[in-house]
């Protein structure tokens, strides 16, 4: 997975053959064409503590090479499928738990909370690795590639409805305004604002925030 050039930040394909496990995981029932079709959408990978390798932008962006733990790191589909079958047991998987959580209490109440990944498109908007356990500093072509994506993601998909369950990733959405979908974007779902009442929610939680959203919207319609 190595470039030979830099990636126009226009060029979605480019990052799809660069970093394939990158690409979004689809639900099962979002890929046999049934509703809601809700793209979640998280932060940003990491990457073993010992990596370098995404720490320049250009750098990461034209291409560079990952061993296999690398790779598995930056996994999203197999990431979101092995915290559903782990039953969320490992502290880097509660960002799911909760977020699960909450959809299927205000949306299909699932028995079985893992369901509710059948229903979503679910990706992580910044296209380069974080510090592990750190938020990523965006740079000005971290935010142009992560808005092509959105919106190639967008048209790929067709997604009914968008719920950031990252701030810091709807601060940098260019097309908040013509978006033309139902939106919302609450705190992490591991952050201290996620269960704590803030002005900036209209004094709710971060949860009620997802919550509230959810209830919103006809989930089978």
């Amino acid at each position: 997975m190595t470039g030979t050039a830099p990636l126009h930040p226009t060029t979605t394909m480019n990052l799809r053959k660069l970093y394939p496990t990158m690409t979004p995981f689809v639900g099962s029932r979002v890929a046999a064409g049934a509703p809601p079709r809700l793209l979640l959408i998280g932060e940003s990978h990491y990457l073993p503590k010992d990596s370098t390798v995404h720490l320049d932008d250009e750098a990461w962006y034209a291409g560079v090479k990952l061993g296999v733990e690398e790779t598995r790191w930056i996994s999203t589909a197999n990431i979101v499928r092995g915290a559903c079958k782990a039953k969320f047991s490992k502290r880097a998987h509660r960002i799911w738990k909760n977020a699960f959580h909450a959809i299927n209490e205000a949306g299909p109440g699932y028995a079985e909370t893992a369901e509710v990944a059948e229903d979503l498109v679910i990706y992580n908007f910044f296209q380069r690795p974080a510090k592990q356990g750190k938020s990523l500093k965006p740079t000005a072509l971290d935010a142009t590639v992560a808005n092509d994506v959105f919106q190639a993601i967008l048209r790929e998909h067709q997604p009914r409805a968008v719920a950031f369950v990252s701030r810091r990733g709807w601060w940098h959405l260019s097309s908040k305004e013509t978006l033309g979908l139902p939106a919302a974007a609450t705190a992490h779902p591991t952050s201290a604002h996620w269960n704590r009442v803030c002005k900036v929610y209209n004094n709710r939680t971060g949860r009620q925030v997802l919550v509230d959203f959810v209830r919103s919207l006809d989930w089978r319609s």
